[in-house]
């Protein structure tokens, strides 16, 4: 046990408790005995005590709140919150837990603002309740979707030497990776001090990313504004600035500076990077957004209904929804069925879509039977603006088929119509018997896609359309980071995209190619490593390199750098050499190219004395993809004969069949939990089994 005069102070002074309450070291030394035996009543109780006594030291509160948060008495917590802030409203730990206990209520803006304040205060060393408070106020700005503060949260949090640092380290990794997030902001946005290399701010910044790492992130942001004046043409400064006003809840100031950056003498690349990391941090950034409704109907006959939808080739049944669905909030009994909504019918022998044909899915349908305390009702989810005519229209045609005439309309919010455009049109068709063809999927989508955006006009560009922008020169900034913010919505949404297929649609040059030899990658947005000469890179550029774009989930570029990793004789020894096969292999799927890259990571598994079971389960995935039964049927066999018992595998293996849709939905009543075979204990048993039965466990016999 530390002695207590020792301990750093708990309120976060930067003092130890010898120097902070040198009247108090006795008490402190019985604190910490409570404190690191875990008798958290006992602890509370003495703290207790000495108020009583009239003592008042923010360290103390520090100790009561986090103690009483550990012992899960949230009210009384809150309270001595409260009473902390009303005596030392200055003092960083209260304005930390002020933010936390906003953030518990779901407040994230506002206690983000508490929580700068308090981060500002401190003088290196932070509040014992710190790691609590960041992680939480963290969270609450990911829901309510501020990235880049909570993003920057993470990472400070991950540095901080804290008993929680790995929750954060693996927060920020997994925030790094998640593509519904735009990779512009994820990877780009970013510190750069080589841009203000070499010159005479450069010692100025140095200066600022101090206090940048030390959490004072408005004193940072207040020091590079009083730097600006006398270097107002300095383009790095801008840049920094507009991090620094978006971590501190500014995106409109860093729109600015994004701008004024972009307008300064920057190399082409660089201006449309910050155009586009404008755009990315704007809440309707191409100025596109339409209405999307929700369409309400009543049927006259439920059962006829039904039996009319399941007839329409034109409406395709599926097990459940595509999204949240209001209506079964609040104990609600489920709908009777769900339908995809196309817009053209699904006949077996159907000719692929024609040109002339604009939509795919127009969305999706709930059909509710009747209830005591509501109405049956057909509801059609994700309509929008332009696709709302065609939907009545089909919707229509069910009226004297169990189907009243009337629809209430109700609009459920605004949505870019550029980001309607990325939902899957149907598959091409193909003849019985035809194997998947995911290069032609590939190429109707992005056909569909170029069909609908090239000629819809968009308020960027002024209610131009981007083919109109592509003619007007001074367009061609702004008009390249549309397409950046395009291609990465496209990758959120998981739709094919072909960058020099867009760029030869619009008449612009294609890419220039990156050489690795005079340009380090680390300073190159990721985005751009698809276009790095792999032919001029280093083996360690390739690993390094591959490394990085799967920390981000960049595939395009993970893509690249893993095949070329494959390809380096020197690289064929290396420890990461599996993941890069691995990596490769997805990317392939299902083209025969994956077959033998999946077959060769077995074979060096297996070689190694590792378990070939992911490469077993990566196996039947290209192989469901492809349609070939055997193959699948072989599988099967061998991942439950030789791998069931290893950790995950089983999780895994259901979640592929389910995801494929092979296996059933769980019926409405399941029957009571019975033993589980070889007598192993469940959570749903009343007891647990007697005698040598036990729970099985990775390395057991």
């Amino acid at each position: 046990m530390a002695q207590a005069s020792h301990w750093e102070c708990p309120a976060g002074s930067g003092k130890k408790i010898k120097f902070c309450c040198p009247d108090l070291v006795g008490e402190w030394e019985k604190i910490i005995r409570l404190w690191e035996g875990e008798q958290d009543h006992a602890c509370v109780e003495f703290i207790h005590q000495l108020e009583r006594r009239g003592v008042d030291r923010p360290c103390l509160w520090a100790v009561k709140i986090e103690t009483l948060y550990r012992l899960k008495k949230i009210p009384e917590a809150e309270q001595a919150v409260e009473q902390f802030f009303q005596k030392h409203p200055n003092h960083p730990a209260a304005l930390m837990e002020k933010a936390y206990v906003l953030a518990r209520q779901g407040q994230g803006e506002e206690a983000y603002r508490w929580l700068l304040r308090g981060m500002n205060l401190c003088s290196g060393l932070y509040p014992i309740g710190a790691p609590r408070v960041l992680f939480l106020v963290a969270l609450q700005l990911l829901s309510e979707r501020h990235l880049v503060p909570s993003l920057a949260l993470l990472r400070f949090g991950a540095r901080m030497p804290c008993s929680v640092q790995e929750d954060f380290q693996e927060a920020a990794r997994a925030l790094d990776g998640n593509r519904s997030f735009p990779l512009l902001l994820r990877e780009a946005f970013r510190w750069r001090e080589h841009l203000v290399a070499h010159t005479a701010a450069a010692a100025p910044l140095a200066q600022i990313r101090q206090q940048m790492e030390m959490g004072r992130w408005l004193d940072a942001r207040e020091r590079l504004e009083q730097l600006l004046p006398t270097y107002p043409e300095l383009p790095g400064l801008w840049w920094h600035l507009a991090l620094m006003r978006s971590w501190t809840l500014d995106d409109a100031g860093a729109r600015e500076a994004l701008r004024k950056y972009a307008r300064l003498d920057v190399p082409a690349e660089e201006a449309i990077l910050a155009e586009a990391l404008a755009l990315a941090l704007s809440a309707d950034p191409l100025e596109d957004q339409i209405p999307s409704y929700k369409l309400i109907y009543t049927p006259q006959d439920e059962g006829d209904l039904q039996a009319a939808l399941s007839l329409c080739k034109q409406l395709v049944p599926i097990s459940r929804p595509l999204g949240r669905v209001e209506e079964e909030e609040d104990g609600q009994l489920p709908p009777r069925a769900y339908y995809l909504v196309f817009d053209r019918t699904l006949a077996g022998d159907q000719e692929p879509p024609a040109e002339s044909q604009e939509f795919g899915l127009l969305g999706w349908a709930a059909l509710y039977g009747r209830q005591t305390d509501r109405e049956a009702r057909l509801v059609i989810h994700n309509v929008y603006e332009y696709s709302r005519p065609q939907v009545e229209a089909l919707f229509q045609q069910f009226v004297g088929q169990g189907l009243l005439p009337e629809v209430v309309v109700e609009q459920t919010g605004q949505v870019s119509a550029t980001a309607t455009y990325f939902l899957a049109d149907i598959a091409p068709p193909r003849s019985k018997g035809q194997k998947p063809d995911r290069n032609q999927e590939e190429e109707l989508l992005i056909t569909k896609f170029l069909r609908r955006w090239l000629d819809s006009p968009l308020g960027i560009f002024q209610g131009r359309t981007p083919r109109q922008a592509a003619q007007d020169a001074q367009s061609h900034t702004l008009l390249e980071a549309v397409l950046l913010w395009v291609e990465d919505l496209a990758f959120q949404q998981q739709y094919p995209w072909d960058r020099a297929r867009v760029r030869h649609a619009l008449g612009l040059p294609p890419s220039e190619p990156i050489d690795p030899q005079t340009v380090p990658l680390r300073e190159v947005p990721l985005y751009r490593w698809i276009d790095v000469d792999l032919d001029k890179a280093s083996d360690e550029q390739i690993y390094s390199g591959y490394l990085y774009a799967t920390r981000f989930r960049w595939l395009p570029a993970a893509e690249r750098f893993a095949n070329a990793f494959l390809q380096r004789p020197n690289l064929a020894s290396h420890p990461m050499w599996l993941s890069a096969c691995y990596g490769a292999a997805i990317a392939a799927m299902p083209s025969e190219k994956a077959g033998p890259l999946i077959e060769q990571g077995r074979q060096r598994s297996v070689q190694s004395g590792k378990s070939c079971a992911p490469w077993d389960l990566l196996a039947l995935q290209y192989h469901l993809e492809r349609e070939e039964p055997e193959q699948i049927n072989s599988l099967l066999q061998h991942l439950l004969h030789h791998h069931q018992y290893e950790p995950e595998v089983l999780e895994n293996l259901i979640n592929i069949l389910d995801a494929f849709g092979i296996l059933p939905d769980e019926p409405a009543g399941q029957p009571a939990a019975e033993e589980a075979p070889g007598g192993l204990w469940t959570p749903d048993q009343e007891e647990k089994p007697s005698g040598e039965k036990k729970l099985w466990m990775p390395g057991m016999s």
